[in-house]
């Protein structure tokens, strides 16, 4: 190790340390866990699950009104539209586009398979649907148990009526589950999650045997001196604290007064027993490349400067308590003492990565209120300092062993950036892994496409058990330029410690910086659960048979969760339990827990409860599915499966399944299902299992699997269907009363809703883009981008001059980006505007997922026919006409 000056401050010249200032533990040892007392102390804490947000759900669903099938071979840059040979009345048609043709004929069954309308989900629980006759809970009427349940941007189960029975849920086929978003953020107008406190007692008032918290479905007898547990039927004991007199109906009447007994969301402050340690604080510890390849691509500079917009804003949650570190990297690891008591920030070189070590006893990691200026000169100087950098080996994997023993006695939030994949150090990639010849002869070999996405070996996966032990998440930013680093084989320490991956190919920052910026500006003001765990609990009859998200897996029902935030979903499916013989219950019951502590140090569990009616009748059962949840469930079971057998299974699995839930309804198509084929039709065509013409998009299809496992479901649900919008057509005179924006209306994913002489907007929760035909009038070119013509236009530049001339259409169209993007992020939208017949039209055309699109030559009405099929007249027969 040798030591070296930072800017103008004093400190170089190697540095000796004695024993007692270098942390004993080395790389790899395992740290006593407050996880491990958790899962097996007495208080047998929670869990809980996430669902995807229901708030604006509808808002990414595609338009109500009928769909048109695309029934020409799909092709891509300019002829696009032509090759689709669509046109209608009063569409300009240049010269050398196709005849105008009928819309393929839909059967009576497809014709009532319809699109989701565009309302916004705003229900305030996930019973929506009609309970019809069932038993109550406690003389409670279905309508008060809605108003019980765990709101729905909390809680969204795939069905808000359960089957009775095994050949019921056979029947159906569809999956019962639930979606969980714990943290969401409550719409406007909502009330934030109420918190329950018991005082001096420090008792939580929970079931003996089964652990399952208080909630508003538990039933009072003995007058009040005993509940009976809605999950395991044990009779408990009321405590004396906790008693109250009931009333005529047998209910208490202080169930008002406890938000604990009349609401299905609750927050509780936990008792010392919930802790083995002091609270953590939030820590945000910066890893950051500074590689030739970083600085070159102002990488470097962008993080710098997001971070530094970040600490200056004071919006970082913790107040006082936030703390945070800094190191570098290239060939070498860079610490930075960054002590309050320095004038300058000091940097200290470990160019040793086979014996690292951390060669300062305190000023790595540090108070943010207390070394602000330290920190704020740090990260001014650093693009400076790396700015001749000649050195482009790349040591992440040591980088990131480095921030574990810079962290591990704390826990926390790691930042790592990378502009490549690692070639020196612990866990390097082999960067010639694709380029292996295929097995195959003239078709691509199914076998070594999954290969690729699993990893090459276990280093990093192992890795995980340390961090996950120390409290410590990771959220990789991977911005390379390279054409593969091997996500399948990076990724474990992402996925399994509940973080986030970035991933942005060809990485600018010219082109992607602003993306870049607001998302680390996201990722470090936002509220986060930290040192957190979950636990799902469900009534007696039934099992959780499956755990989607992004967590390390403990023990047989545990889900470890070092940081997880508002924006982060995770899933669980149910089945019946045939080993539990019991009476059936009229009601099924599920109760999430989050055991985390919250950014102002507090030790919390929130705890969300539903309980769903149990029905006999298949149309109630069908009828009462909520697609979007369903949906979710279906696409992670894909994924799973494309990992564990071949890509091809996972994609048959998403057409039969559809056809499964579709085709027994022999009378009518019910209007739940009506909208599942076409989501599924965009689960095919989305990045996470569009086919690709070479095997090399492992980095590409992982990035997607993993942001599908905890994405919410609004963004899910518009990655499958994105939203398309005509801005030429838009109407500038219509605007609400409080002068809010009134959005122009969504139109349906098909080129046939286009024209040449007009824009487009399409987003699709990741990305937006502005689609511009030839043929669109300059006077539309002008007030919008404040050009006379469209070869003026450069596509690069579009953005910065939205709006720029003041005219009433450009302002409104700059407008409606700022708002679409603030009602998505994160992530950030960057928006790529695309002049038809520019080489990145292809992009804006695989999103039309009506029509026949590269990867999934199957337009919306030839799926229908294969879910739907022609050669069933006596079924088609039993369907109603148009």
């Amino acid at each position: 190790m040798s030591g070296y000056p930072y800017g103008n401050s004093i400190g170089g010249g190697a540095m000796q340390y004695s024993q007692a200032q270098v942390p004993q533990q080395r790389p790899g040892t395992i740290m006593s866990s407050p996880f491990q007392g958790m899962a097996e102390g007495a208080p047998k804490t929670t869990q809980f699950a996430a669902q995807g947000q229901g708030v604006g759900q509808n808002q990414s669903h595609p338009p109500s009104g009928g769909f048109y099938g695309a029934n020409a071979a799909s092709t891509t840059g300019d002829n696009y539209l032509q090759s689709q040979n669509r046109a209608r009345p009063g569409m300009l048609i240049p010269t050398g586009m196709g005849q105008q043709v009928q819309s393929q004929a839909q059967t009576p069954a497809q014709a009532q398979i319809q699109a989701p309308n565009q309302a916004v989900y705003y229900n305030s629980n996930p019973i929506s649907k009609d309970a019809g006759a069932v038993p109550t809970i406690g003389g409670l009427s279905m309508s008060e148990i809605q108003q019980l349940n765990a709101p729905s941007y909390f809680v969204r189960p795939t069905v808000s009526k359960v089957p009775s029975s095994a050949s019921l849920k056979q029947k159906a086929h569809i999956p019962v589950g639930l979606v969980f978003q714990p943290l969401a953020s409550p719409p406007p107008g909502y009330p934030e999650v109420p918190t329950v406190s018991f005082g001096s007692s420090g008792v939580l008032v929970r079931c003996k045997p089964c652990r399952t918290y208080i909630n508003p479905f538990v039933r009072w007898e003995a007058g009040g001196r005993r509940w009976i547990c809605n999950m395991c039927g044990y009779s408990n004991e009321t405590l004396s604290f906790y008693y109250c007199g009931l009333d005529d109906q047998g209910r208490r009447t202080d169930r008002f007064e406890r938000p604990e007994l009349s609401v299905g969301s609750t927050e509780f402050i936990a008792s010392g027993e919930y802790m083995v340690r002091p609270p953590q604080p939030p820590v945000y510890f910066i890893v950051l490349d500074v590689s030739m390849p970083a600085v070159s691509s102002g990488l470097v500079e962008t993080v710098c400067s997001a971070v530094k917009a970040a600490i200056l804003s004071d919006s970082i949650p913790g107040g006082g308590r936030a703390l945070m570190g800094i190191i570098t990297y290239d060939s070498f690891i860079h610490f930075y003492d960054l002590n309050s008591n320095l004038s300058q920030p000091h940097m200290l070189v470990v160019s040793d990565l086979n014996d690292l070590f951390l060669p300062l006893s305190d000023g790595v990691l540090v108070n943010i209120a207390d070394s602000t200026e330290q920190i704020v000169s740090l990260l001014d100087n650093l693009p400076n300092l790396w700015r001749n950098n000649r050195v482009s080996e790349n040591c992440m994997g040591s980088a990131i062993k480095a921030a574990y023993m810079s962290i591990r006695h704390i826990g926390g939030k790691v930042l790592l950036f990378s502009s490549g994949a690692p070639t020196v150090g612990d866990q390097t990639i082999k960067l010639n892994r694709e380029q292996v010849k295929s097995s195959g002869k003239d078709a691509k070999d199914v076998d070594r496409e999954v290969e690729l996405l699993k990893p090459e070996n276990d280093g990093y996966s192992n890795f995980v058990h340390a961090l996950v032990r120390a409290y410590i998440s990771v959220d990789l930013f991977m911005c390379t330029s390279q054409s593969y680093v091997d996500l399948p084989t990076i990724s474990p320490i992402v996925k399994k410690t509940s973080g986030d991956l970035t991933y942005i190919f060809g990485f600018n920052s010219y082109l992607h910086g602003q993306k870049l910026r607001e998302d680390i500006f996201s990722t470090l003001t936002r509220n986060s659960a930290w040192e957190a765990c979950i636990r799902f609990r469900v009534s007696r009859g039934w099992k959780i048979s499956n755990w989607y998200g992004n967590f390390y897996f403990s023990g047989v029902d545990l889900l470890l969760a070092p940081n997880c935030h508002r924006d982060q979903a995770f899933s669980i499916a149910i089945d019946m339990d045939e080993n539990v013989t019991v009476a059936p219950d009229p009601f099924v019951y599920i109760q999430a827990a989050l055991l985390h502590t919250n950014s102002d140090g507090e030790r919390r569990i929130r705890v969300h409860t539903v309980a769903l009616p149990v029905t006999q009748n298949y149309a109630d059962l069908v009828s009462s599915m909520d697609v979007q949840a369903t949906v979710s469930i279906i696409c992670q079971n894909a994924m799973e499966l494309s990992l564990k057998s071949k890509l091809l299974d996972g994609r048959n699995y998403l057409q039969t399944i559809c056809s499964q839930i579709i085709l027994p309804q022999s009378n009518q198509i019910i209007e739940a299902a009506k909208q599942l084929p076409l989501y599924i039709l965009g689960v095919l065509k989305c990045p996470a299992f569009r086919d690709y013409k070479e095997i090399a998009q492992s980095d590409f299809r992982i990035y997607h699997w993993i942001r599908l496992s905890s994405l919410r479901l609004e963004s899910q649900m518009i990655l499958f269907y994105p939203r398309m919008f005509c801005l030429s057509s838009w109407n500038l005179q219509q605007q609400e009363a409080d002068q809010s924006l009134v959005l122009p209306p969504a139109l349906n994913l098909t080129a046939e809703r286009m024209t040449q002489a007009d824009a487009y907007l399409l987003e699709d929760g990741e990305s937006m883009y502005i689609w511009l035909g030839r043929a669109i009038p300059t006077s539309f070119i002008q007030q919008v981008f404040g050009v006379a013509t469209l070869d003026q236009l450069h596509p690069d530049y579009a953005e910065t001059v939205i709006g720029s001339t003041g005219d009433k259409l450009g302002v409104k169209v700059a407008g409606l980006i700022n708002n679409i993007r603030e009602q998505r992020k994160p992530p950030f939208m960057k928006l790529y505007t695309i002049r038809q017949g520019d080489p990145l039209e292809n992009k804006f055309f695989l999103s039309l997922i009506e029509d026949k699109t590269q990867g999934f030559m199957l337009s919306y009405s030839d799926f229908l026919n294969k879910v739907l099929p022609r050669s069933n007249p006596n079924m088609l027969q039993r369907y109603p006409g148009n």
